[in-house]
């Protein structure tokens, strides 16, 4: 069944790492009968594991869907996940890389395009439909804990609080997996101020990670909802795996950071 998979390509942007199959030559339909198929989840989960495979954060299919360029990404548990920039930041780099593309590409994930452009060592991407929900209060063991509900294509909770390390390392699977979020949530601690903030990012299905593309387009939606941050404004995010520049101008989130091809 997964014969087509026998070589692939390794990438990382911002810490997060990303085993990629380049599947452009495998008929629609063929392919869709394997990512389909119940022992798909197994091969994902198998293929990520760190301990005893090729290990990543995620698992990126490259694939045309009629005339587009469809990029799927599925988490390290073998979950299906509908946004993930900085694998699509990889994606952009390998395809500029093999010469598919030279000034930019519209590239198909969850149902929604992401503009990518290759700028020297650098990578462009913008993202449009952000959609920001407002305020959503936790409650875990009696404590409120206050967040703002975003979608990115994804679903993420932002919370702008000074949480120790400790407390974010106890409570963040709790909060991503709360009844309040059927399909569950990723999870992004903010704190900083004026044109720098920290990110720590807890990912449903992969739990935490170096960095997250969508989190930090969700925190920069969040920002500019309540005025920490102003239209235009471009902004450092630093996260454990590196740092990235993002600005919004009207309604379209624009990320800058790079990727590297490992293997």
């Amino acid at each position: 069944m997964f014969n087509y998979f026998n070589k692939f390509i390794k990438a990382q942007s911002l810490g997060n790492d990303f085993i990629i199959f380049d599947m452009l030559t495998v008929e629609a339909i063929e392919l869709d009968n394997v990512l389909m198929a119940p022992a798909w989840t197994g091969f994902v989960r198998d293929i990520c594991r760190r301990d005893n495979s090729g290990g990543a954060d995620g698992v990126l299919v490259i694939r045309h869907n009629q005339e587009q360029i469809e990029v799927a990404m599925f988490n390290p548990d073998g979950s299906y996940a509908e946004k993930c920039l900085n694998g699509l930041r990889c994606v952009a780099w390998y395809l500029h890389g093999i010469n598919y593309f030279s000034d930019g590409i519209n590239l198909l994930m969850g149902g929604d395009f992401v503009y990518a452009e290759v700028n020297e060592n650098e990578i462009i991407l913008r993202l449009q439909n952000a959609k920001f929900f407002g305020e959503q209060e936790v409650v875990l063991n009696g404590e409120s804990i206050k967040g703002y509900v975003v979608d990115v294509g994804n679903p993420h909770f932002v919370i702008l609080n000074n949480y120790s390390q400790d407390w974010i390392r106890s409570f963040s699977e709790e909060i991503a997996t709360h009844e309040l979020f059927p399909r569950q949530t990723n999870v992004e601690f903010v704190s900083g101020s004026s044109d720098v903030f920290d990110i720590a990012v807890y990912e449903r299905g992969a739990g935490f990670t170096l960095a997250c593309g969508s989190g930090a387009a969700a925190t920069m939606l969040v920002l500019l909802q309540l005025k920490k941050i102003r239209e235009k404004e471009v902004v450092t995010l630093r996260m454990p795996g590196g740092e990235l520049r993002s600005w919004i101008e009207n309604g379209v989130v624009t990320q800058c950071a790079g990727a590297e091809i490992i293997a």
